[in-house]
């Protein structure tokens, strides 16, 4: 199963920059089904672990030199990121087997 994949119908639920989005308490609405997902909170939490160490880093005084902080801001963000798209998709909602069934009969018809 696809990363991006709806974990109500199966199909395609988000682009990767919406999942990118979302925080550990954040929904959306799957494009195919309509019903809610979101990401895992606690895989959601552990991937923002980088960027949350940089900052610290900066504000503790760790890191004081300027493009020292801004090429660690830069890959705790890029690390965040690859992370977060390896996170899987979860429900936010309980399934609805008609919004399933519709949804897997508009995906054949195109």
């Amino acid at each position: 199963m696809s990363r991006l994949q709806c974990p109500h119908c199966g199909l395609r639920a988000l682009s990767a920059w919406r999942k990118l989005a979302l925080g550990p308490a954040g929904r959306a609405r799957c494009r195919s089904c309509g019903l809610r997902v979101g990401v895992a909170p606690v895989q959601a939490l552990l991937a923002m672990l980088p960027s949350v160490l940089v900052v610290l880093a900066v504000l503790t005084g760790i890191v004081r030199q300027p493009g020292l902080a801004v090429g660690a801001a830069l890959l705790g963000i890029a690390c965040t990121a690859l992370a977060h798209q390896r996170i899987p998709l979860v429900r936010r909602q309980l399934t609805d087997r008609a919004a399933v069934q519709r949804a897997r009969e508009l995906h054949v018809e195109r």
